[in-house]
């Protein structure tokens, strides 16, 4: 790291020299609490910026190098002195998330304030007028934009956000950085890959995302490295048109110089000239040197990015840590992490290298999707395969969520809630507007859970398109104003047709429409809600249903399941509403096929097969199983049938030619749930053989890269190309070559059913 440190003290020496040169803006943003305010602390070293599990931050803060701690807020076109950093927090934790105006200047003796000013801005998505201010200050043309996220990665409506500023960042040529704050625990990584491939769409050739955590005292001094660096850069190319004009004007400067016949004005000029001169070689050299100096912080916060991921890699002692082990073979991912944890071998493979290894292995569990119409036992197929009724079934619409099942010591689940839950009670269909009767009950209901709505922070409506703010205690009577205002048009509609059979004389004009209906709720919570729920205790079982149906599934983000079930040990189960579902909480006209899944099981119902039958995407990857449920009720001749109806019919309903050899399973959910079902057995082998052959070619594939590394790094020390110790060096490749290759024998042996041993099968 010394070429980044050295660039910066360069620039640091050429800052001094060019003090004229204004010191450019660096905006924090991102959706609430992602954690701009505790990063900027960290920058700072000092706390500043009001911290809080609820949004704080309402108003922009912004910080700029001074000798002491001053602060004074500008609201209302009134200048205040603050005095101290408690009063400084009490103001802005008081100002209300309504109508935004003004902002809070501190001046602070933090180094990184020499490069650039900070700004901290409220979190978008807040309120509108938030959303509002903070495109001003994108228009403003900051020099960067830190864009933080939470470490979910990207959701809807930060997607939405940016697609709005997107014209103002590419016209500004605005720089703006996408890092995903990983402070809430181990990142398994996908967040990262499904950010870059949202951001490549929304704003190609900036999609760039850093994996940073505000807890982690190392992200923090990357992202200060970067940041100096980038500005450091920005200064150099300011001062470039000066360096040229100075580097033309030296020999001039030298000849006029050589004419002084003064002494004591001679060696003043010569000094000046002399000084002038270190500082273009200074210059020149710190140019040079930004490619560089940037690649190293880019490979630095890469590597940082993994050692969020793989936390757990073992250090250089785990060699001695295999003791009477040693002669087993190891797993692939622990000969990986053992590797990638062996100091002296990291001098001969870079361990990133390895560590992107064992991350594929690590994260790369094979996904079963679960899809089809409402009440076709999907929910029931996954409780016989995890061996219990742990998941809510019933005849009616049980799941409203996608739930996602993985493994777990403990059987519990956990529900998470959306930050700001959006409704539409109305919807505009052929030119009316018609109630949506879910969405009002739903939206009904949890006003009046008082317990719910006392963590609602803020409430907006929308006419419209836009959305403004309301109190809370209003909403109520908002809703009950436009079910009267429709149920008046409905009468009035029904007086109309009624009155066009009258002559014209006798007829009397329909009232004129009203003010457009209420169309859209959005609120606003103190903080996304959490639930952990015990299920071997049936009190929180019935809990656990009971919040992920409706109302509560409306604000659901997403729900995930642990169970001890073998088959999650290389697999994970995403149970999915039906598509027809009446708890829907919202009305999707297609299925949301996942483009993560591996292997899809397209479930229909024995006894009414074409009542809502959808298609894949072509698009779509996934291997699909289609299980016939309740098959166990069907006679031979209607097994047939079935049959027959997946091949042909149910692909011509897409417009497409018959299967010529889809993947049919017959089964009985429910007697495989009671102890065994000989179609369900069929099924569980053959996904047992899917999963396993998935992971059996990936771990072939991942020794194949691994073995050419190993191979390439051993003909380097045979040729004495990697300094002193050749030969200590080649023998340890050797022992992992030898490791290597007995895995590569056992990975080809057959038993991976033996993980998926059910009661049924």
């Amino acid at each position: 790291m010394e070429d980044v440190y050295k660039l910066i003290n360069q620039a640091r020496e050429l800052g001094r020299f060019w003090s004229d040169i204004r010191l450019p803006e660096v905006i924090f943003m991102g959706p609430v609490n992602s954690g701009k305010s505790t990063l900027i602390n960290g920058l700072l070293q000092s706390e500043i910026c009001p911290v809080d599990a609820s949004p704080c931050t309402f108003i922009p803060i912004r910080l700029t190098a001074g000798s002491a701690f001053y602060a004074e807020a500008h609201l209302r076109g009134k200048t205040r002195r603050i005095m101290d950093k408690r009063q400084l927090a009490d103001l802005v934790r008081r100002k209300a998330p309504g109508k935004v105006t003004g902002s809070i200047e501190i001046r602070h003796t933090a180094d990184i304030l020499n490069w650039c000013s900070l700004v901290d801005a409220p979190g978008s998505g807040l309120s509108t007028e938030t959303d509002r201010l903070l495109d001003k200050l994108v228009a403003g043309s900051p020099a960067e934009i830190i864009f933080l996220l939470h470490q979910r990665g990207m959701d809807s409506s930060i997607h939405s956000y940016l697609n709005g500023i997107r014209k103002l960042i590419q016209s500004g040529n605005i720089n703006i950085s996408f890092w995903i704050n990983a402070n809430t625990g181990l990142s398994d990584g996908s967040t990262l890959r499904e950010t870059v491939a949202s951001l490549r769409q929304l704003l190609p050739g900036r999609s760039g995302v850093q994996l940073i955590s505000t807890k982690d005292h190392k992200s923090i001094e990357l992202l200060s490295l970067y940041i100096k660096t980038s500005m450091a850069g920005r200064m150099l190319k300011q001062i470039e048109k000066q360096l040229r004009s100075m580097d033309g004007s030296l020999p001039v400067r030298l000849g006029k110089i050589t004419g002084i016949k003064d002494d004591g004005e001679f060696l003043r000029q010569f000094w000046d000239l002399h000084q002038d001169a270190r500082q273009l070689l200074l210059a020149r050299e710190a140019i040079s040197s930004l490619p560089g100096a940037g690649g190293r912080i880019h490979w630095l916060l890469n590597d940082n990015a993994r050692r969020l991921v793989l936390l757990d890699v073992p250090s250089g002692a785990a060699l001695k840590q295999r003791g009477k082990h040693s002669g087993q073979p190891l797993k692939m991912e622990q000969l990986i992490k053992e590797m990638a944890g062996d100091s002296i071998l990291n001098k001969i493979i870079p361990a990133p290298g390895l560590k992107d290894l064992a991350e594929k292995i690590n994260n790369r569990k094979c996904v079963i999707e679960v899809v089809g119409t409402f009440s076709s036992g999907k929910t029931t197929f996954l409780n016989a395969l995890l061996g219990e009724s742990i998941l809510p079934t019933g005849d009616k619409a049980t799941t409203s969520s996608t739930v996602v099942i993985a493994y777990g010591s403990e059987k519990k689940a956990v529900v998470r809630s959306l930050l700001q839950p959006v409704f539409n009670p109305v919807r505009k269909k052929d030119g009316k507007y018609v109630p949506d009767a879910r969405e009002m009950k739903a939206l009904q209901s949890l006003i009046n859970d008082k317990e719910f709505f006392s963590v609602v922070a803020d409430v907006e409506i929308a006419v419209e398109k836009s959305f403004h703010r309301i109190p809370k205690d209003e909403l109520a009577a908002a809703l009950e104003d436009t079910l009267s205002q429709l149920s008046r048009e409905k009468k009035a509609g029904s007086a109309g047709k009624i009155a066009s059979l009258l002559p014209g004389f006798i007829s009397k004009k329909a009232p004129s429409r009203e003010n457009p209906p209420l169309m859209a709720v959005r609120l606003t919570l103190s903080n996304p809600l959490r639930f952990v729920f015990d299920l071997d205790n049936p009190g929180q079982r019935e809990r656990y249903v009971k919040i992920t149906s409706p109302p509560y599934s409306f604000i659901i983000e997403n729900v995930e399941v642990f169970h001890p079930s073998m088959p999650l040990r290389k697999a994970y189960l995403v149970d999915t509403p039906g598509w027809d579902s009446p708890d829907n909480p919202r009305d999707v006209k297609k299925p949301v096929f996942s483009h993560r899944a591996d292997i899809r099981l397209h479930f229909l119902h024995g006894k009414h097969l074409a009542s809502d039958v959808r298609d894949p995407p072509e698009s779509s990857l996934p291997e699909v199983y289609y299980v016939i449920n309740f098959a166990d009720t069907l006679n031979q001749l209607e097994r047939e049938k079935a049959s027959l109806f997946i091949r042909i019919k149910l692909p011509a309903q897409s417009g497409k030619q018959p299967l010529p050899y889809p993947r049919v399973y017959m089964i009985s959910a429910l007697e495989a749930l009671r102890g065994g079902d000989e179609g369900f057995s069929r099924l569980v082998r053959q996904l047992a053989r899917g999963v396993e052959d998935r992971h059996l070619r990936m771990l072939r594939e991942t020794g194949e890269q691994l073995g050419s590394m190993l191979g390439e790094a051993l003909e380097r020390c045979s040729s004495g190309r990697t300094g002193s110790g050749d030969s200590r060096n080649a023998a340890k490749i050797k022992k992992y070559l030898e490791e290597l290759k007995s895995l590569s024998k056992t990975s080809n042996m057959p038993g991976g059913n033996k993980l998926w041993k059910t009661p049924g099968c």
